[in-house]
């Protein structure tokens, strides 16, 4: 009985413990040394290892949180980090933690959706490196979004121009920034750089794309995909990924070089439709 008893009760611990430690990430980015402090104050003390393996670690993998390291640490994104979090990024920490809704949201739907998937073990593969990559999309686009918007930043940058930032300057930098993301995305997302125009056969007056072993699937299958991809993103992440480059460890062992971010996840979600509607086959990877 009493066994039973403590087992409930670091139970309860633990999960009180990890509701506490990702609701302070969502108020702000944190390093370990801060999250131990605040546990400590609630007499919910950890140490460092376990704080890691057993909560920040879990959370990683559920993609709730991100983190943010040493490759974060050039001069400019220095500067953001520390202007508009408000603290000072310090080399002895490493790892800051910071919050991922949206990659999140994006996971959980492609796990639920891989679930069905014919070949569910390539399903899911994909789905992690695909919600990797959105991930590092979402923390980059984090500190693109505090560049253009956030009023410390800007009033730093207006003072280094010699301009006087005034309250009516800093909101003519705001909208000027906003309007040139919002220019951007309106000449509409990139497009797969492969044709698919030979792979899509019109039957009945409708659209489907041919897959291995004469294997038909209607067109609107992937577009409602892209549309989940499309829908999990901001603006600020659109126009990050569809101006910006990035190699995926799982595409570059395969010779592919540096893309867009965009066209990246485009592939890597028709990598996904395929498994979802194909058999496992010795040709798949």
């Amino acid at each position: 009985m009493g066994n039973t008893y403590d087992r409930k009760e670091r139970m309860e611990k633990r999960a009180r413990r990890y509701n506490l430690i990702l609701s302070w990430i969502k108020e702000g980015v944190l390093s370990r040394r801060e999250i131990m402090q605040w546990l400590d104050k609630k007499d919910l003390k950890i140490g460092e290892h376990a704080l890691k393996k057993d909560y920040l670690d879990k959370m990683i993998e559920k993609r709730e949180i991100g983190s943010i390291n040493k490759s974060f640490e050039h001069k400019d994104y220095k500067k953001i980090f520390e202007l508009a979090y408000g603290k000072r990024w310090d080399k002895k920490l490493n790892i800051y933690y910071i919050h991922t809704p949206r990659s999140e949201k994006f996971y959980n739907e492609l796990r639920r959706l891989a679930k069905d998937a014919l070949d569910k073990k390539r399903a899911l593969m994909i789905v992690d490196h695909t919600s990797e990559l959105f991930r590092g999309l979402e923390i980059y686009s984090e500190f693109e979004k505090e560049r253009h918007f956030n009023e410390r930043v800007i009033k730093s940058v207006l003072t280094d121009q010699g301009i006087d930032p005034t309250l009516e300057n800093i909101n003519l930098e705001k909208r000027k920034n906003h309007d040139a993301i919002m220019l951007s995305n309106q000449k509409g997302p990139l497009k797969l750089t492969s044709d698919l125009g030979k792979y899509i056969q019109k039957v009945n007056g409708k659209d489907y794309l041919l897959l291995r072993d004469d294997k038909l699937v209607e067109v609107e299958k992937l577009d409602a995909l892209f549309d989940i991809l499309l829908n999990h993103m901001n603006h600020v992440m659109l126009w990050v990924s569809c101006t910006r480059e990035a190699v995926v460890p799982y595409l570059k062992e395969q010779g592919l070089k540096e893309k867009r971010i965009y066209i990246l996840l485009l592939e890597l979600m028709f990598n996904f439709f395929g498994a979802l509607y194909q058999e496992p086959s010795v040709e798949t990877p």
